[in-house]
């Protein structure tokens, strides 16, 4: 597409490369992240901690030593280490701490005067809400002494949080060289990984952060952990009698807030003429006293005022924590869509804005304007920089590296559930097919993220298919060799896509696949907003044997799949929807699709397959094959290999009559159950309902992933 800027990365970062080791999971699969929106069930807060600590174990790395913790900050040139002797008394004292509450005041009165520039405040009894509406609890809040917060706790404001525990068995690490893990898996160490976990995803979240830091304080020692989007890296005990400890929170009291880990790209608070900032709220759909952000994409590119996000994709510790804002361009002054995103850094994967040019270059249709992207300051992961130092143990992930991105796109638009009819529903879903058709044949580029965020209507009631920065050249020439993974949003990647391989071998992900998803996006929101039979009561038990449903095997890979396999090989049994033209829709999708997971041909249908097509009669002969299973099933693989039988099935769909009988959307309020537990057993296999949330934009001129 001319006229799209390329990403600009500083010479000081490393080239892309593929992460090495075994591969378990994939980009978007069962994270919190990217379940959360989807999800049809809640997590009580144990089972949650243990979700949080089985997304970070696998991208955990250490005991890194402390010396080389140390390099994360640089050491001040013209300061000397303030009150170390002090200090190293006072931390003594906290060995004789009768409990945990008694640690606090005494932790902080010995990190106090190492710290002049920050300020250690006790937030035990004074939780912050999370990225998922619920609410955190760290011990200690460090705050910069200049930084204006409001009140005893102000996640927004933090620097760092620090987790305080009395007793070593809930520490989650383990440094003795002969364990083959860093971690530990008893109950009170994955209550604790969990927690800092969570605490670390809510910190990130409620910022604009490359990376954080924390602690975690025993009576003796300490542990520091420094997070990004690609994993934590945490060091050994550290003693308090040591200077090592001291040292580390002496050079944050002196470094930049760009080396603490905060995003200066954004300012949070611009001086904006009240008119000014009145108007802009008027024109982006916020109310008046929204606090507004400047968004910049770096030098010789646009500056961008942003409210609130649209779209939230920061509930796990790692991964592309992607954030969508509705926001107004400072250049051309008119509202236009704005995506923040960690995109993988690696060969394999095409930056979205080049993407977006080759589509364009190809006159693909239903897609959005991409007005500029780029990638931001230095903002490259470096959990991954570590993982075959000498001293890193076993761990069981390759950890991926990731590359702050941002992306500009023209138009805005409602998600899919805001549909107005289930005739526009199906009307936005024919026009992605058709993107996705036209995005494969004409530009050879396969999609491989059809899910239910990345549709959206237009104000004229079209579609448009977003988000490509999981998509692969299919060009053998241009392509570079894929990773051997999955992509996609667990709820609607294709069922055998999840299945456990006979090998262990993950499939390569096809077209078909994708088409596949599309089914499996409209049934889920056929189910969700749309008049049908089934009992509300049962819906999110369906919803969540359907979509949600999984467990880890013994290689610590995720599976699932077979509810999606139920659905499509008995048509929505269960269930008779109101809306006949969206039931022939689906039927017909299913009726196909299902051939992928039906059981083999046997030896007698072939038989007397054969035996029909021996017949001399024409009429006879054709008269036994035309319902035979073997021509039936032929015909399905076949519709399967059209290049246009999808977006046909659509339009057929499209000309019947009756969309407008129960044709308005019934959005259907579901209740919350708890999911199974995540926890893995030691090196073996495992032994939200929709919350409230604003909804997804992205696209139209004028106007609102």
């Amino acid at each position: 597409m001319s006229g799209i800027p390329h990403a600009t990365v500083s010479a000081a970062i490393p080239a892309a490369t593929t992460a090495v080791g075994h591969k378990s999971g994939t980009p978007t699969l069962r994270k919190y992240a990217t379940t959360t929106p989807y999800t049809t069930m809640h997590e009580e807060r144990f089972q949650r901690l243990e979700v949080m600590a089985s997304e970070i174990t696998g991208n955990i790395v250490g005991p890194i030593p402390i010396e080389s913790f140390l390099d994360y900050l640089p050491r001040p040139s013209n300061e000397n280490l303030p009150g170390i002797k002090d200090s190293v008394k006072k931390f003594k004292k906290v060995d004789k701490a009768r409990n945990e509450l008694h640690m606090y005041p005494t932790l902080m009165e010995a990190l106090t005067p190492l710290c002049p520039e920050l300020e250690f405040v006790d937030v035990h009894n004074h939780p912050a809400a999370d990225f998922d509406g619920k609410e955190v609890k760290p011990d200690i809040g460090v705050y910069s002494t200049h930084c204006g917060r409001s009140g005893i706790m102000d996640i927004k404001k933090t620097e760092m949080l620090f987790e305080v525990k009395y007793s070593r068995e809930d520490d989650p690490f383990e440094d003795n060289r002969s364990r083959v893990f860093f971690h530990r898996e008893t109950d009170a160490a994955i209550h604790t990984l969990g927690q800092i976990t969570t605490y670390a995803t809510a910190h990130q979240a409620a910022q604009f952060r490359s990376h954080a830091f924390s602690a975690l304080l025993f009576r003796t020692y300490a542990r520091l952990l420094r997070w990004d989007r690609s994993g934590v890296t945490v060091t050994g005990r550290i003693p308090y009698s040591s200077s090592k400890f001291s040292e580390f929170l002496w050079r944050y009291n002196c470094t930049t807030a760009l080396q603490r880990g905060w995003d200066t790209s954004v300012d949070t608070n611009p001086c904006l003429p009240e008119d000014y900032r009145l108007d802009i709220c008027v024109k982006l759909g916020l109310r008046p006293n929204t606090q507004l952000a400047r968004m910049s994409l770096g030098p010789g590119k646009g500056n961008y005022i942003i409210g609130n996000p649209t779209y939230i994709g920061t509930a796990s510790p790692t991964g592309r924590s992607t954030r969508t804002f509705k926001a107004w361009c400072e250049a051309t002054n008119t509202p236009v869509f704005l995506k923040d995103t960690w995109r993988i850094y690696s060969p394999s994967y095409t930056p979205e804005h080049e993407t977006y040019a080759k589509l364009e270059q190809a006159n693909v249709p239903n897609i959005a304007t991409c007005m500029e992207a780029g990638d931001i300051l230095d903002h490259i992961t470096r959990t991954p920089e570590n993982v075959e130092k000498d001293w890193v143990k076993s761990q069981p992930n390759a950890i991926r590296t990731f590359r702050h991105y941002r992306l500009v796109l023209r138009e805005i638009g409602r998600d899919l559930l805001s549909f107005d009819s289930t005739k526009e529903l199906a009307t936005a879903m024919r026009d992605a097919v058709a993107a996705h058709r036209h995005a494969f044949y004409d530009a050879k580029i396969l999609h491989r993220d059809i899910s239910a965020g990345n549709i959206l209507i237009t104000s004229s009631g079209r579609g448009l298919l977003i988000d490509w920065d999981l998509s692969k050249s299919t060009d053998a020439e241009a392509s570079v060799p894929a990773l051997a993974e999955r992509t996609g949003t667990w709820h609607f990647m294709a069922a055998r896509l999840l299945h456990a391989s006979q090998d262990g071998t993950i499939p390569k992900q096809d077209r078909v696949d994708d088409l596949e998803s599309f089914f499996h996006v409209i049934a889920w929101v056929a189910l969700r907003a749309t008049a049908h039979s089934l009992p509300l009561d049962e819906l999110p038990d369906f919803l969540f044997r359907t979509f949600d449903h999984w467990y880890i095997d013994n290689e610590g890979v995720s599976r699932g799949g077979r509810g999606k396999e139920n659905v499509l090989l008995n048509s929505f049994s269960q269930v008779s929807f109101g809306n006949e033209p969206l039931s022939h829709l689906m039927d017909t999708m299913a009726r196909s699709l299902a051939v992928r997971y039906a059981k083999p041909i046997t030896r007698q249908d072939m038989d007397e397959y054969n035996a029909y097509m021996a017949l001399p009669d024409d009429e006879l002969r054709n008269a036994s094959l035309k319902h035979h299973s073997v021509t039936l099933r032929q015909a399905k693989l076949a519709n399967l290999e059209r290049e246009d039988w999808l977006q046909g099935v659509f339009d057929e769909s499209l000309l019947l009559e009756g969309w407008d009988v129960n044709g308005r959307p019934v959005p259907h309020e579901i209740l919350k159950y708890s999911l199974p537990s995540a926890r893995k057993r030691k090196r073996q296999g495992e032994n939200e309902m929709f919350p409230t949330q604003k909804k997804k934009f992205a696209l139209e001129e004028g106007g609102a992933t």
